[in-house]
């Protein structure tokens, strides 16, 4: 049988310690184990993944140096109880996106923010207003300050409420199922691009809101993301 193989890749290998990092960390974020919750003992962990204590310790001290666990000489690791905004400037410190991979999240900012914000401007409900309000304050106080991390998390917060407000269930669940990979893509194209390129959009999808102009505002997501389409390409 004849087989187009252009396009196919090489399997990338992922380290056993980032593999055992990423399932302790979805076990803390359900919920399943929640502030005080001891972890098992790192022999116990071993044996559950059949892997070598080292990997079990590197993904332990990476689950610590995000502020997620704390361990207490003598006594084991606990989940510690912290506010996910802390954690997400911490973890995002850590990540280094590609260019292709922030030009991937943001084509697929372009579909589904343009429909919510649409949504949004149909029916702007003022609580919401006054949050993306305060989230542009924010923004505006941490660009001025150099402070990209925190610039970044106001920045996530202000489409993450743009999503919740389209009253689109599924809309939000994939949105909250990727929240971690789209707040890294924003800390990593306003580290590469600077805040000065997105404070004028988010001003202009505020006013559109308020003014309850979807065309508008719906316009302003297209001509933004495709402004930091543009500036990450020549990067490339």
């Amino acid at each position: 049988m004849d087989m187009n193989t252009g396009k196919l890749e090489p399997i990338k290998k992922e380290k056993v310690s980032d593999m055992i990092y990423r399932q302790l960390l979805d076990m803390i974020k359900s919920g399943e184990w929640k502030p005080g919750f001891k972890l098992p003992s790192e022999n116990k962990l071993c044996g559950m993944f059949n892997v070598s204590r080292i990997s079990v310790r590197t993904a332990l001290q990476k689950l610590e140096a995000v502020g997620l666990i704390e361990v207490k000489n003598g006594e084991g690791a606990f989940v510690k109880s912290t506010d996910i905004e802390t954690v997400l400037v911490k973890m995002a410190e850590t990540v280094t996106l590609s260019p292709e991979d922030v030009i991937d999240i943001l084509l697929f900012r372009k579909v589904i923010e343009k429909a919510c914000i649409e949504e949004m401007a149909l029916k702007p409900a003022s609580e919401k207003v006054a949050e993306l309000e305060n989230c542009l304050m924010e923004m505006k106080h941490f660009g001025e300050s150099g402070d990209i991390a925190e610039y970044s998390a106001w920045d996530a917060k202000f489409h993450r409420i743009i999503i919740e407000c389209s009253g689109n269930r599924v809309m939000v669940s994939v949105y909250n199922l990727l929240f971690d990979s789209l707040y890294e893509h924003l800390y990593t194209m306003n580290k590469s691009l600077g805040v000065e390129l997105g404070l004028p959009y988010h001003e202009e999808m505020l006013e559109a809101i308020k003014a309850g102009d979807p065309i508008k505002a719906g316009d302003c997501v297209e001509r933004s993301i495709e402004s930091s389409v543009k500036n990450m390409r020549s990067m490339k």
